[in-house]
């Protein structure tokens, strides 16, 4: 797993459970209505985490789950806008900040995770149909 979630997707997913509620609660039911009947949340979150981890973006967040789902939907023009736009956010970096947490994203070992996740990620990507 990342090393976690941003709030507010912990939020939308703690106050939801179905899927089509928490595709609302981000702002997109529309996508819900495409996806195929058989996507369950679990499933999505798995891939939305694989987003995640190909971006080297140390938590999940929304944007990583409409990007999963508009691929189970197989929405190309929004698979390749959601795309370019997570490809060119990196993960912020300020530099006043210290990492404070033992587990933190910044600290060398949070480093070291981002990138086997990321490499994992990679070699999974290119061996998918």
């Amino acid at each position: 797993m990342t090393l976690g979630a941003t709030r507010r997707l912990r939020a939308v997913l703690s106050d939801n459970s179905q899927l089509p509620d928490v595709l609302d609660k981000l702002g997109y039911r529309s996508v819900a209505e495409r996806l195929p009947a058989s996507t369950s949340l679990k499933d999505l979150l798995s891939n939305a985490e694989h987003e995640a981890r190909c971006r080297r973006h140390p938590y999940l967040s929304g944007e990583h789950l409409l990007l999963a789902a508009f691929k189970a939907a197989g929405d190309r023009e929004l698979i390749t806008e959601y795309t370019n736009a997570l490809d060119r956010t990196p993960a912020r970096v300020h530099r006043w900040w210290q990492p404070r947490g033992h587990g933190s994203a910044l600290r060398a070992r949070g480093q070291r995770i981002l990138e086997a996740q990321q490499r994992t990620a990679l070699q999974r990507e290119r061996h998918r149909p």
